[in-house]
């Protein structure tokens, strides 16, 4: 876990300029929305509440997903509304690099995610999105079918698969995700 400045504390820039002396990873966050995020995945994920989780069902079978909303609450919030939405659904597997990762194409009313890279590892079945540099990710979402330590540092980890890896493995260019939802 991360520390979590919130802007409306009034000294958060001294709080923030505490923790990076003493090298405590931390974020500070400075939008309404991003302290909407805080409250509505941050706080619960700390007092334990149990993680968003989300269903995937593909031509090949079904895949569940944990999310990570302690470490990415504003990517979190973003890839529960396209789930809820259904803009996730018909999403096309745009790349399929063996030992690497299975890359769903970019979804539709796609925006640019701001990176929160965090200190998750990239490991088999971790979901992120893709990037090409800071700031720059967009889901099209990604599903690593092998341990990335060359990557972390670099990728948002949102969340990881629970269930249906073997899903994943099989997997090719042109399967389409045909139903989502969130479980509650």
């Amino acid at each position: 876990m991360i520390g979590i400045i919130d802007y409306r504390t009034g000294n958060s820039q001294s709080v923030a300029y505490a923790l990076g002396h003493l090298g405590v990873p931390h974020k500070l966050v400075t939008k309404p929305s991003e302290c909407d995020d805080v409250d509505k995945y941050v706080l619960p994920d700390y007092k334990g509440a149990p993680k968003p989780r989300a269903i995937w069902t593909t031509p090949r079978g079904t895949i569940e997903i944990e999310l990570y909303p302690g470490d990415a609450p504003i990517g979190t919030d973003y890839f529960v509304h396209l789930v809820e939405s259904g803009d996730i659904v018909d999403t096309e597997v745009g790349r399929n690099a063996p030992g690497f990762v299975i890359q769903f194409a970019a979804t539709r009313n796609t925006i640019r995610q701001r990176d929160e890279v965090n200190q998750r590892g990239l490991t088999r079945g971790n979901l992120a999105w893709a990037s090409a540099g800071l700031d720059t990710g967009r889901p099209g979402y990604t599903l690593g079918n092998q341990a990335q330590p060359h990557n972390e540092g670099d990728f948002t980890s949102l969340g990881r698969v629970i269930r249906g890896m073997d899903v994943v493995d099989r997997l090719e260019r042109t399967d389409r995700i045909t139903a989502a939802r969130m479980v509650k």
